[in-house]
């Protein structure tokens, strides 16, 4: 992986050891060797090498952005729009038999980068899938289950999308909609829950039991009457977005939809 950023960032080790200082502007190469199994930084001026992960992290706390030059993350078959700048901290690790390149910064900016939904889109609307992801992303830290051997909390392509900045700064009315719910979750008995959500259902959701086998009271079957006659895109369970943008086109504010579509 090659990491360039504008900031000032610090190479260290997964137990907090220093083993450089990166310059704004200066490039750096991370790899794993699988022969040695140790984790390899270099560049025209330093070298280092450790078997704990190593981490890249800012050196000042505002707000931060970095590069990942030979990253391709184009968008769809525009050559011209790569994914491939983050806010944050970039860890790489190897976990269950794979090198996992991590992105760690705080859930609002992770928000910010997501592209389940783009400008157009009713404002209640963004605001009701807002807080289902937000929700969603939450319960992933504070219940790490299902990435517990990978070592991170979401996935960036089949949890949620995650593009990042160049993302974040092209969708301005989802930014919008993420601020202006800051910090809201859906909550069960006072406690935050997950949200999972879905592209369309056949008229129906499905319940959390149906699909994973586990009993969420909050996650029952419901009738989306805006997906009557269509073909189920994705698990059911939780919000159908096709049935969510339907009622807020129609008026629904995003509570309403959110309570409603479970």
């Amino acid at each position: 992986v090659e990491f360039i950023s504008d900031y000032r960032y610090e190479l260290r080790d997964s137990s907090g050891a220093l083993h450089g200082q990166i310059s704004n502007g200066q490039a750096i190469t991370l790899r794993y060797d699988t022969n040695k199994k140790e984790y390899i930084a270099f560049n025209e001026n330093q070298y280092a090498s450790s078997t704990l992960p190593l981490r890249l992290l800012p050196r000042e706390e505002a707000s931060n952005i970095f590069t990942l030059k030979n990253a391709i993350n184009f968008r769809g078959s525009n050559k011209k729009i790569n994914y491939n700048q983050f806010h944050g901290i970039l860890e790489m690790r190897f976990a269950a038999k794979h090198v996992w390149i991590v992105n760690e910064l705080n859930i609002e900016e992770y928000l910010h980068g997501l592209a389940e939904a783009g400008n157009g889109s009713p404002e209640e609307f963004l605001k009701s899938l807002a807080i289902a992801a937000r929700s969603f992303a939450y319960d992933a830290v504070q219940n790490p289950v299902k990435h517990q051997r990978e070592k991170f909390n979401v996935d960036a392509e089949y949890d949620q999308i995650y593009k990042g900045v160049v993302r974040e700064k092209n969708n301005s009315e989802w930014v919008s909609a993420v601020n202006d719910t800051r910090g809201t979750v859906v909550t069960y008995k006072g406690e935050p829950v997950t949200t999972p959500y879905f592209a369309q259902s056949n008229g129906s959701t499905k319940s959390f039991a149906e699909v994973w086998g586990k009993t969420k009271p909050w996650l029952i079957p419901v009738k989306a009457q805006y997906d009557r006659g269509r073909k189920r895109l994705g698990h059911g369970v939780g919000m159908s977005t096709h049935d969510a943008l339907a009622r807020a086109k129609k008026g629904a504010q995003a509570e309403e939809i959110l309570k409603y579509l479970k």
